[in-house]
């Protein structure tokens, strides 16, 4: 499933959100950790030569400090230094060391903008082929327990097979002591009218509501009982 993790890293503390997650995630597969820095070219003529060669040992450091950080912790580490592009060179290496989970920051060394997503991180979802894990740069650790494990995971389904590809993942994470909520919202039905709803009507909308989610109910219940541990249930009702 997971055995290799590439963990993209700016230099920022925004970015730094995502270790506890690389953390975690190879803790419950025994993945290996690939940690990388790009060092991006500033605009030619900006920089002169012996100010590149300090960046590029502050980066260094940098990643060595990162990397002593997750092996003190357990992880199995590599630590990569590319320059270039960002988002190129992410997905390249992804390619080439065959990563299995990308994990990214929302934000990075620019801060938070009027976009929900930073631009590397935008063009890593949209050019990688792989799966990728994105983590809100804003939020706390407080989503993990004392041992660096996830407290409780939402898992939406749809009914569809494509939807339950996740399930896998699922299963590995309960093992780790995880609490699992599988949701599935069941929306209201379409009946096309042009005047307003009759007392038959409503009932028919009212009937088709119950009825689905009491099948829902019966296929969460069947996948709750494929899981290694305790999992609840959830059927909202809604159209968003």
């Amino acid at each position: 499933m997971f055995k290799n993790i590439l963990v993209p890293l700016d230099g920022s503390t925004l970015a730094e959100a995502i270790l506890p997650h690389a953390q975690a995630m190879a803790a419950a597969f025994g993945a290996r950790v690939f940690l990388l820095h790009v060092l991006e070219a500033p605009p030619e003529g900006s920089l002169n030569l012996q100010d590149w060669h300090l960046r590029r040992a502050e980066a260094e450091a940098y990643l060595r400090e990162q990397d002593a950080f997750l092996k003190q912790a357990g992880v199995c580490v590599e630590s990569q230094l590319l320059e270039g592009p960002a988002a190129e060179r992410i997905v390249e290496y992804a390619g080439e060391q065959q990563i299995n989970l990308i994990i990214l920051s929302s934000h990075g060394r620019g801060g938070p903008s009027e976009w929900n997503v930073a631009h590397i991180a935008q063009k890593v979802l949209q050019r990688g082929t792989t799966s990728i894990l994105l983590v809100r740069s804003d939020q706390s650790d407080s989503s993990f327990t004392s041992e660096g494990r996830y407290r409780r995971i939402l898992v939406p389904l749809d009914g569809s097979r494509r939807a339950e590809c996740v399930l896998p993942v699922a299963r590995k994470l309960a093992r780790q002591q995880a609490e699992l909520l599988l949701a599935h919202v069941t929306a209201s039905p379409f009946i096309f009218s042009r005047l307003p709803f009759t007392a038959s009507e409503h009932a028919m909308v009212d009937w088709l509501i119950a009825h689905n989610q009491a099948s829902a109910g019966k296929y969460l219940h069947r996948l709750a009982r494929s899981m290694p541990s305790t999992v609840q249930t959830a059927l909202p009702a809604g159209d968003n």
